[in-house]
């Protein structure tokens, strides 16, 4: 059978260029070239937002990519068909300029997919892959018209689809209906960052986590397997969850080293003479600590009011908003992550 790989949203430069959040995704790439050359892989598919920032992709990126990143892939023989995603592109509703055109297409490892295209997976029996790139304002017409002559029994895209899960705990109310995707056999796509499913449709989600919103889950990629017309999918766990969860005391007992340069948010229920040194402890292990006061006392919750989270109030708002459906989404994700960043203030 042959083997190719399939990668989610990487967000490369995120928040600006962190060092930690860069040495993190280089640790991506090494484990999946060390995949690749152990099992003869020597193509994979990449589903969009291999960048992060949309209109301005740093020089600290471009070097990153050019120093760490090429290397690595030239070395194994890697060839990486990158779609571009909606982190990817300038403009909202234009699909060019992107920054995988204008930065990754130098490099003979990547081929930038800002138009679909198909690829032959298998010649006996015929098995092929459509390639859909963000869809947008300008291109919207161009896809559908695509996907609709399309012969192929599979598609990877960069989809924004009503009800899937973007986060674990945030599921999409707008966005495209997954209707015109149903004559595929599958469709795995990007942008969500929570792998889910539904349908004939997988989000895969992202090789690394990468915000509090993915605190604790199991990220990584996977090996697509296609020969004498089956198909096989072998999910790649990554060994490192960069993001946990402490809830105090519930979890005092812990090891902390199990924690070593992680991003930790501490969940304190409860306030006891052991804490400090437990949070002196966790500050010498881990990369950051976000502690997030969750302590109720009785005279704290009044039952004669309905009490809103801030969470809830956000999404309120957000939902009042005199935007599309599609900048719904973007700001909800955008919002739900820095919430998660400003909990270490204690507010909840």
């Amino acid at each position: 059978m042959r083997k190719y790989l399939m990668i989610g949203d990487t967000h490369a430069g995120l928040r600006q260029d962190n060092p930690w959040n860069e040495e993190n995704l280089y640790n991506v790439f090494v484990q999946i070239v060390e995949h690749c050359k152990a099992n003869g892989i020597t193509e994979a598919f990449h589903a969009g937002d291999f960048f992060d920032v949309r209109k301005a992709t740093t020089q600290t990126t471009m070097k990153f990519i050019r120093e760490r990143i090429v290397p690595l892939l030239e070395e194994a023989g890697l060839h990486i068909y990158v779609l571009v995603g909606n982190h990817d592109c300038q403009f909202k509703d234009k699909i060019r300029p992107n920054s995988p055109r204008e930065i990754l297409d130098q490099y003979d490892c990547f081929t930038v997919v800002d138009e679909p295209m198909t690829v032959n997976l298998d010649t006996s029996p015929l098995q092929s892959i459509d390639l859909i790139p963000w869809i947008c304002q300008e291109n919207t017409q161009q896809i559908f018209d695509f996907i609709k002559k399309s012969k192929s029994q599979y598609c990877l895209g960069h989809f924004e689809l009503s009800g899937y899960y973007f986060y674990k705990n945030s599921k999409a109310d707008h966005g495209l209906e997954p209707d015109f995707l149903k004559k595929y056999d599958i469709v795995y796509s990007g942008h969500y960052h929570h792998a889910n499913e539904g349908a004939n449709v997988f989000y895969i989600g992202t090789p690394l986590t990468m915000s509090a919103n993915d605190e604790d889950e199991t990220r990584g990629f996977y090996e697509l397997s296609y020969g004498d017309g089956k198909r096989e999918l072998t999910f790649i766990a990554n060994p490192v969850c960069h993001h946990r969860r402490i809830t105090y005391p519930d979890q005092k007992d812990v090891d902390v080293a199990d924690y070593k340069n992680c991003s930790v948010r501490l969940i304190v229920r409860e306030v006891d003479n052991h804490l400090p040194k437990f949070q002196t402890k966790l500050e010498e292990t881990v990369y950051e600590l976000n502690i997030v006061d969750r302590v109720i006392t009785d005279s704290e919750v009044d039952t004669d009011f309905e009490i809103k989270s801030v969470s809830g109030l956000i999404s309120e708002y957000i939902n009042n908003m005199q935007i599309t459906p599609e900048e719904k989404t973007e700001v909800s994700a955008i919002m739900s992550a820095l919430y998660a960043e400003v909990t270490s203030n204690g507010n909840s």
